[in-house]
């Protein structure tokens, strides 16, 4: 309910500002369907490329709101001022900080662009699945610990968002300004489709919870980031090469 709210205040502002917004394309005789060059399959194929590592992504970061709270509820102490913190409540904090986290990358990379350093989309997603996997990391050392001091979990889902902040704007603009005109909304759907697979990597990983342990199944956790992270730099040239519009 609360979100159906939420979309219809959207779409309130929406057509309230419409005035503001550019004026669609008029399309005479239909939409035209035009076969993509050998270059623009090309770069459809970069695109493809770029989702594997993505739902690496997916499959990791998206622990943060499963199994962590199964775990979280028996070891992090929650304790505050004598109140115990619903575990779910981590939610509202997450949530803070993935504002935070928009706004302090964007002006980090607007920032880095007036000095000429800014960098690109590859290399944003590089860097936010290094941040995800190092979430990880730090949850898998402190889940070592016989209790897990609240404040640890708390900058757990710090990184992690700062590490979604790099991610998800640089996939959607990577692909909205890389996929042929003819196919961006296409392409743009795949993209969210990608998501499917990630969550069924999710919930197969979930089997190794209980026979690897905490520590050593969000150590596991992490490889994953790590892999996307290495497929990115290592594919990093090629890929900027194979986007080049013709």
């Amino acid at each position: 309910g609360a979100a159906g709210i939420g979309m219809l205040i959207g779409m309130a502002v929406y057509l309230a500002g419409q005035r503001h917004l550019p004026p669609d394309p008029a399309i005479r005789g239909g939409t035209v369907h035009q076969r993509l060059t050998r270059g623009e399959w090309r770069r459809v194929g970069v695109l493809l490329m770029m989702l594997l590592p993505y739902v690496l992504f997916i499959a990791a970061a998206n622990q943060a709101y499963g199994l962590m709270f199964v775990w979280a509820d028996t070891t992090v102490d929650r304790t505050v001022l004598g109140w115990e913190m619903p575990v779910t409540w981590i939610g509202v904090i997450d949530g803070l900080f993935t504002i935070l986290g928009v706004f302090a990358v964007s002006r980090i990379w607007l920032s880095l662009d007036q000095r000429g350093r800014e960098p690109g989309d590859f290399a944003k997603s590089g860097i936010g699945y290094g941040l995800i996997a190092t979430a990880f990391i730090l949850i898998a050392l402190l889940a070592q610990l016989p209790v897990v001091p609240l404040l640890g979990w708390i900058v757990f889902y710090l990184v992690l968002d700062f590490g979604f902040a790099c991610i998800d704007p640089s996939m959607g603009a990577l692909v909205s300004r890389e996929a042929p005109p003819s196919v961006i909304a296409t392409m743009m759907a795949v993209l969210k489709l990608s998501a499917m697979f990630g969550y069924f990597l999710l919930g197969w990983l979930g089997r190794f919870y209980e026979p690897l342990g905490p520590p050593a199944y969000w150590a596991m956790t992490a490889l994953l980031p790590l892999a996307a992270m290495l497929a990115v730099i290592l594919l990093r040239r090629p890929l900027e090469r194979a986007s080049e519009k013709n």
